[in-house]
This record gives structure tokens, C-alpha cells and sequence, in this order.
């Protein structure tokens, strides 16, 4: 004969067994006592009821009465590697002082993983959504989010097409003229730039302060040396026929992202081209965990705990306030991890 399965213990349950009326449990249970003048014997009794019995509290019955789940849904785009641990380290040392707690899912760059998790996330009555965006992700994406009026912060930038989204953004620019001073520093003078066509701001806010620490320094300018991969990644034909040419050939690139470093780090050695000898690479971003990557790849941190801290203090301020404008949290770090790639 199969096992029964045991029910769960309920309010009513541990009332009865304390011989008090079922809202008086309730009240005890919660942490309210104190607004119905429940007495302190009344309370430790039916405490010490409910934890003989292992009566777990419903959180879902209780954020339908108390209007607030106090749970963050945190949407990132996978779990690999340090970016995801140390993101989450950072919301959820904020959310902790608040009795907050985090529910992470991840949308492994699918789009229609992204909706389904999205929508998962506001069956569950969180609080507020924090979310990674792919390159593909849209305004009408989000819109059963906005429509709810659940507060909702983009981690790394906001799709283009939401102007007025909340977002917690790493100053980028800073990091580049960090990469590029490090270059020079190292001799180079031919910096070339290789970039992904992500339809975000800090796209083109990185590759415009790396024309800027160009224009600034002097330094020579060609414009075969900016070269663009597509959103798949994969070095595009411009870095061959630059190569194929032999003439006029940076000496170093910066790399948008850590992606790219690889990328073009990995294409040039396979044709035997020296990496830092003939050029040196400079990344951005220091989040990628390969053995090859660890080893090899220069790169500019990306501060991801305050990226996380700065993510989940925003959501909480959304959650206590409705601001009339869109918050954007910049965040500052250019911490530059050298490694033999320069």
C-alpha cells in the first residue's frame, strides 16, 4: 500500500492544539501580536506550539493579505562563472537588511525563456524584477511587467527602445580610458577597437570614449581598425582583409567586451600572429571563467557586487517610491586585471 502523504500543518491546526481562536494564532505567528494586544504568554505558547508541531508560515497566503511578497525576482542570463555569484552576493547583502530575499531564474539568452520566466515571476507576487537583458530583448517584452506596475530594473543597461526604464549601468568610459592609458603605458600608439553590435547605450557610449582617448592623445586613427562583430560573435571578414593587406596594422585593440578579447585574441593566434608580441588586446568586463581566459585575457573589472548592491537598493526605493522619472545608477570601477594578453 502506498504511503499517505502527510498534510501540512496549518494556522488552524497549531490554534486548536493551543486552544486559542484561529486569528489569535495568526496575530502570534506573524509578528503583530502587538497590534491586538496579544499578551506575551500567549504569544510564547502558541509559538512553542507551532514549532513542536513544524508549522512552516504560508508566504504566499501572507503576501496576499500583507500586499507584499517581500521577494525580489532576479533574472540573469545564466549561473556560470563569477558575474552571476558575485551579482547576487551584492542584492542580496542589500536585501537582507530589509527582510528581502532574492529569487533567482536565468533566461540562457532565449527570448522566449525570458517571457515565460518573467511571467513565472509575477504569478509569484515579487516585489519588484531585476533583469539582465539579452541583445534581442524588447519593450513589449517587459510589458506585462509595467502593466502591473512592478517595479523593474535592468542590470547593465536597458534596451534601447525603453527610454524611460530604471537601470544600474558600470561606467564603461571610464573603464576604456583605464584599458587605453594601460596600452599606452605599454608602448602601443595603433589601438584599434573590436566591438559587437548589442543594441544597448553603453555600446556606443565605450566605443565613443575610445574615440575620445584617440582624438585627445594624438594618437593615429584608421578606420579599418574598428571593426564590428555581429551579435552571434565571430571575427567578421574586416579583420582579414586588414590583416591580408600587411600595411598600416594596429598594434593593439580594445575589446568592447570580454567576449570579443577572446575572440580576436584567438583569431590572430590561429594565424600565428603573436599576442602581446605584435598585439596586444585589453578587455572589458573580467567576467568570463575558461581556463584559456584566466590565463591569457587582460581586462578592465566590471565591479559586479556593487552592480548588485546598486540593483537591488534601486528596486527597494521603487518599491517605497513611485519616481516620476527614469533612475539610472551609474556605477564606478576601472580595476584593471593584467594578464599576458599585453
Amino acid at each position: 500500500m502506498a504511503k499517505s502523504k502527510q498534510k501540512r500543518v496549518t494556522v488552524s491546526d497549531v490554534a486548536r492544539a493551543a486552544g486559542v481562536a484561529r486569528a489569535t494564532a495568526a496575530f502570534a505567528l506573524s509578528g503583530t501580536a502587538g497590534r491586538v494586544g496579544l499578551s506575551k504568554a500567549t504569544v510564547e505558547k502558541v509559538a512553542t506550539i507551532a514549532a513542536a508541531m513544524n508549522y512552516v508560515p504560508n508566504k504566499m497566503a501572507r503576501s496576499l493579505i500583507a500586499s507584499r511578497s517581500e521577494i525580489i525576482g532576479v533574472l540573469l542570463a545564466g549561473l556560470w562563472g563569477k558575474y552571476a555569484q558575485r551579482v547576487v552576493e551584492g542584492v542580496r547583502e542589500i536585501l537582507d537588511h530589509r527582510g528581502y530575499v532574492p529569487m533567482v531564474t536565468i533566461h540562457s539568452w532565449d527570448e522566449d525563456r525570458e517571457r515565460r520566466e518573467l511571467d513565472l515571476l509575477m504569478q509569484l507576487r515579487v516585489d519588484a524584477i531585476i533583469v539582465q537583458p539579452q541583445p534581442t530583448s524588447r519593450a513589449e517584452i517587459y510589458k506585462s511587467v509595467t502593466a502591473n506596475n512592478v517595479p523593474l530594473v535592468f542590470l547593465g543597461d536597458a534596451p534601447e527602445d525603453m527610454p524611460g526604464a530604471h537601470a544600474v549601468v558600470w561606467d564603461g568610459r571610464a573603464g576604456v580610458r583605464r584599458a587605453m592609458e594601460h596600452l599606452l603605458s605599454k608602448g602601443r600608439r595603433r589601438i584599434g577597437f573590436i566591438g559587437q553590435q548589442y543594441p544597448f547605450h553603453y555600446n556606443q557610449a565605450r566605443f565613443a570614449a575610445y574615440r575620445e582617448f584617440i582624438k585627445k592623445h594624438k594618437l593615429p586613427r584608421d578606420e579599418r581598425w574598428e571593426i564590428w562583430e555581429g551579435m552571434e560573435g565571430g571575427m567578421p571578414p574586416a579583420i582579414a582583409d586588414l590583416f591580408d593587406s600587411k600595411h598600416n596594422l594596429p598594434d593593439a585593440f580594445l575589446a568592447m567586451n570580454d567576449t570579443c578579447a577572446l575572440d580576436v585574441a584567438e583569431w590572430l593566434l590561429e594565424r600565428r600572429i603573436k599576442v602581446p608580441g605584435e598585439v596586444a588586446i585589453v578587455g572589458l568586463g573580467d567576467y568570463t571563467e575558461t581556463v584559456e581566459f584566466n590565463a591569457f585575457i587582460t581586462s578592465v573589472r566590471e565591479p559586479m557586487h556593487e552592480m548588485g548592491r546598486a540593483a537591488a537598493s534601486l528596486a527597494l526605493d521603487l518599491i517605497d517610491h513611485s519616481p516620476k522619472k527614469a533612475l539610472r545608477k551609474i556605477v564606478n570601477g576601472e580595476e584593471l586585471v593584467e594578464r599576458r594578453s599585453s
